[in-house]
C-alpha cells in the first residue's frame, strides 16, 4: 500500500463484517477505515472492537485505520483500547469531531 502522506483513495469498512477487511484491502485502495461510528450499531460495538482486534494481530504491514465514536459516547473509552495497537496505522476521528483538543 502507499505512504498514507500520499494516500488518495480511503475505503470505510463496517467493524462488524470481518469479512470485508482482507477484501478492502486487496482492493488498491490506498488506506483501510475500519469504522466503529455510526456503520456498527450500538449492540454490535463490542464485537466489532473484537474484531478489529483480532484482524489487527494478523497483519503487520498496511495502512488500517479505525475511526472511533465520539469522545461523549459510552463507547469511546473501549475504542480507545483499539486505537493503541500496535499494528494500526492511525485513529479518525468520529464525523463532526474536527480535534481532539478543544
Amino acid at each position: 500500500m502507499t505512504d498514507l502522506k500520499s494516500a488518495r483513495s480511503f475505503l470505510f469498512v463496517p467493524g462488524d463484517r470481518p469479512e470485508r477487511f482482507d477484501k478492502a484491502v486487496a482492493s488498491g485502495a490506498h488506506a483501510i477505515i475500519i469504522d466503529l461510528e455510526d456503520a456498527v450499531s450500538p449492540k454490535d460495538k463490542a464485537d466489532a472492537r473484537f474484531n478489529i482486534i483480532k484482524y489487527l494481530n494478523e497483519v503487520e504491514d498496511g495502512n488500517i485505520l479505525v475511526r472511533i465514536n465520539d469522545a461523549e459516547s459510552a463507547f469511546y473509552e473501549d475504542d480507545l483500547d483499539v486505537a493503541q495497537h500496535p499494528n494500526l496505522s492511525g485513529v479518525i476521528l468520529p464525523e463532526g469531531q474536527h480535534s481532539a483538543c478543544n
